[in-house]
């Protein structure tokens, strides 16, 4: 006996351990299967990034930071005072007017960046800026995942410090050319800027960009080593049952953690990246659009995973779980002889059903997870919505079955009632003495 006990406890701690390593790879594999799914799609993430350059927010701070890039370039101060002060030479102004004339020097400059100003918001909010925005992201996808990878190459950078930049120069390039073909002379003073506008900066990133690889590389190993470990922890289990609803609590917990931080995170986005660097409104919009979906899939992980704890925790041996079976199966019960009462009764289908009602719960259960785990993007709507689909089935099933206890009660109610039916009737004592009495 106790052999037996240790080779149990053996057992029990082999379950834990297994599901506590699920638990603990759970996050990693979240970001794994997001960065396999979202980052290395193209078509995904196009739509994904792509409505960003559409937003007001996102057009303001790139044109505000495209224009500033120009002026630190060019010093319009001086190539005015130069101008001014050329004019006033040529036509020899007396002291008074060359002064007048200086007054308007600095309305001469902000009229020059407000021309900048002014071709660099219509050039990025264009639809053709729009458009080869697009396009740029579509073919340049590989230049992302390259600066993940620490690619110095990289379109979309991804510096050492933890700064996110995004390269003006191109369009830099296409502001000066838009002003020289509108005749603005200045145009020609505008050098190439090798710039880049700061879009993020946060000490974790270079970890994301360490873990990237590992990441990607993960995406599909890890999501199936961590259900492999699920099911190793619920199969070795003495008490399978209560080992599923301790693995979907374990489950649960580090999904509502990582929803709870990516939450918090994005409230606090305004402290964590300085807002003089990005405006709240942008960084956050980036953000959300970066950790939305992570979000979206752990929260659906969540209610995946309490359901089936609370599933399991319904089919264990608890006499709480076990009052409440029994008070559903005779609502059950009840709902099925209502029917066979009013000739609603699934015959000799309901009686095979019945036999077979674990492989048919076992079935459901199994096409919701296939569901669950292979389309993508997952959502809490799509998690929600297969779960209901999954448990009005169920209970369709357990309408449609016939256990035998009540076939047979129904076949002895059909017996009595034809037995009744085919039985002579009574002769009653009135009767028998009314035919004595009457005459032959």
């Amino acid at each position: 006996v106790t052999a037996r006990r240790r080779r149990g406890a053996g057992w029990a701690v082999l379950s834990t351990v297994c599901i506590v390593l699920a638990a603990i790879l759970a996050p990693v594999a979240l970001v794994a299967t997001w960065a396999g799914s979202v980052l290395t799609d193209t078509d995904r993430f196009v739509a994904t990034y792509a409505p960003l350059i559409d937003d007001p927010d996102v057009q303001n701070f790139i044109v505000a930071q495209t224009t500033t890039a120009i002026t630190n370039e060019v010093d319009l101060d001086g190539l005015v005072g130069s101008a001014f002060d050329g004019i006033t030479e040529a036509v020899g102004m007396p002291p008074a007017a060359a002064n007048a004339l200086g007054m308007l020097q600095g309305a001469a400059v902000e009229a020059i960046v407000a021309l900048l100003d002014q071709t660099v918001r219509g050039i990025v909010t264009s639809d053709a800026f729009s458009s080869v925005w697009e396009q740029t992201l579509r073919t340049s996808h590989s230049q992302l995942v390259a600066s993940l990878s620490g690619d110095p190459a990289a379109l979309v950078t991804l510096g050492d410090d933890g700064v996110v930049g995004l390269q003006i120069g191109p369009l830099v390039d296409q502001v000066r050319t838009t002003l020289q073909e509108q005749g603005i002379g200045i145009a020609s003073l505008i050098p190439d800027i090798d710039a880049t506008i700061v879009i993020v900066q946060s000490d974790s990133l270079p970890a994301v960009r360490a873990a990237y690889g590992i990441a990607v590389g993960a995406s599909v190993a890890l999501p199936i080593v961590v259900l492999v470990l699920l099911a190793a922890g619920v199969l070795v289990a003495r008490r399978r049952s209560f080992a599923l609803a301790g693995a979907g609590i374990a489950l649960a917990i580090p999904m509502g953690i990582v929803a709870a931080a990516i939450a918090g995170v994005g409230g606090a986005i305004g402290l964590i990246v300085p807002v003089s660097l990005v405006p709240e409104s942008v960084s956050s919009l980036l953000f959300w659009t970066v950790a939305g979906p992570i979000r979206d899939v752990a929260i659906a992980v969540l209610v995946l995973a309490i359901s089936v704890a609370v599933i399991a925790w319904y089919s264990g041996s608890s006499r709480v779980a076990v009052r409440l079976r029994d008070a559903v199966d005779s609502a059950f019960a009840a709902v099925r002889a209502f029917g066979a009462d009013h000739g609603l009764s699934t015959g000799r289908v309901g009686v095979v059903l019945h036999p077979q009602r674990w492989l048919v719960r076992t079935a459901i259960a199994v096409v919701a997870a296939i569901v669950i785990i292979l389309v993508r993007p997952l959502t809490v709507g799509l998690v929600i919505g297969t779960v209901a689909v999954a448990i009005l089935v169920l209970l369709v099933a357990e309408l449609l079955r016939r256990p035998p206890v009540e076939v047979a009660e129904l076949e002895a109610i059909e017996a009595e009632a034809l037995d009744a039916e085919s039985a002579p009737e009574p002769v009653l004592e009135s009767e028998v003495a009314l035919e004595a009495e009457s005459p032959s």
